[in-house]
């Protein structure tokens, strides 16, 4: 972005320049009576509708120069706001750019969702993080950046199956990237690690491949964390389960996963697609893991505290001051408080005609 606002400052100065140069060689103004018409004709002629006008591009240039800086000023703030810590503040800034009214290019989309979701992880938003890392692949599926930090709150969850996935695709990348001898993507495009870093990283990968491999043979599959995934504590209620739950579902529905592509200018048409797909699938898992979240903690909760029992009446035993047994109820059983009601009064002024006898 920052190029092409050099670009176009540059252009802009340059054809400026030249108009004006030109200007100066001009010769006054003619007039010509035949060019104007008679005003009998003004009269009696209707003028005729006037058509929309397109933007020149002494008009357009300086309407790009101003969106591209305010993109450039909402970035630096929440760059700014992101190092201090005010994590809240960047993503309110960052939000801003990405939901934004009008498009903006890809790759700058791209690194918006992936500082977004460095913000929602030091927040403990790690559903919505992991959004935004889907996204940013979605858009460019060579960001090692996005690979790394998705691979690592798949771990802090104990998701172990969807992180070695994660790392063994992040392994290819790198293996590509000693078998090219260049970074992905044009040479232009900002990357946050160097070439020479490929192949330490790649040994670091892969024991950690390995030591997770391990882990998962030793069963830790089943021991997913789904209260840190949905955002909650242990022991929280049954009414903050629902309520987290249905924000997560609407937040994260597959069907609004592709909505922010909408928002995206790409270099080649072609690309849309394969954006897409993308998108959606990686929603989709998302999503399941969500619900299978929501499942767990809904059934431990049951464990915990289970449902209290139909309303019943048990059988009770008044003893006589003779010693002899009446049976009052002789084993009601039922659930419906219009029949139970009368019973247990009739029953009580039974009991107290007994004792008083």
């Amino acid at each position: 972005m920052e190029d092409a606002m050099v670009l176009l400052q540059t252009g802009k100065r340059l054809t400026t320049a030249a108009f004006r140069r030109e200007s100066i060689s001009w010769s006054e103004d003619s007039f010509s009576f035949s060019n104007f018409p008679i005003s009998s004709d003004i009269s009696t002629s209707t003028a005729p509708p006037t058509p929309p006008r397109n933007l020149t591009e002494f008009e357009c240039v300086p309407q790009l120069l101003a969106y591209i800086k305010l993109l450039l000023r909402r970035r630096t703030a929440a760059l700014a706001a992101l190092d201090a810590g005010l994590h809240s503040e960047a993503i309110r800034h960052f939000t801003k750019i990405v939901e934004g009214r009008r498009g903006a290019p890809q790759g700058f989309l791209a690194e918006c969702y992936m500082h977004r979701a460095f913000a929602y992880k030091a927040s403990g938003r790690i559903a919505e993080s992991i959004a935004d890392c889907n996204k940013t692949l979605a858009l460019d599926p060579t960001c090692i950046q996005a690979l790394d930090t998705r691979a690592s709150l798949l771990e802090t969850i104990r998701c172990l199956p969807d992180c070695l996935h994660d790392l063994e695709h992040l392994k290819l990348l790198y293996n590509s990237i000693l078998r090219d001898r260049k970074l992905p993507g044009p040479a232009w495009k900002p990357h946050n690690v160097g070439y020479r870093e490929i192949p330490g990283k790649l040994r670091a990968l892969s024991t950690k491949i390995e030591e997770l491999k391990q882990r998962v043979a030793y069963g830790e599959t089943r021991n997913v964390d789904y209260y840190a995934l949905i955002g909650l504590r242990r022991g929280c209620s049954r009414s903050e389960l629902e309520r987290a739950h249905l924000l997560l579902s609407l937040r994260h529905k597959p069907d609004k996963s592709i909505n922010f592509v909408e928002r995206c200018e790409f270099a080649d048409d072609r690309d849309l697609d394969s954006v897409k797909d993308r998108a959606k699938m990686s929603a989709l898992l998302l999503y399941r893991l969500l619900q299978k979240g929501y499942s767990n903690a809904k059934d431990a909760m049951t464990e915990l505290w289970p449902p209290p029992p139909p309303y019943s009446v048990c059988q009770f035993e008044v003893e006589h001051w003779t010693g002899k047994g009446v049976d009052i109820f002789g084993a009601v059983q039922a659930s419906d408080p219009e029949y139970v009601l009368p019973l247990l009064f009739g029953s009580a002024s039974a009991i107290y005609l007994l004792c008083q006898s």
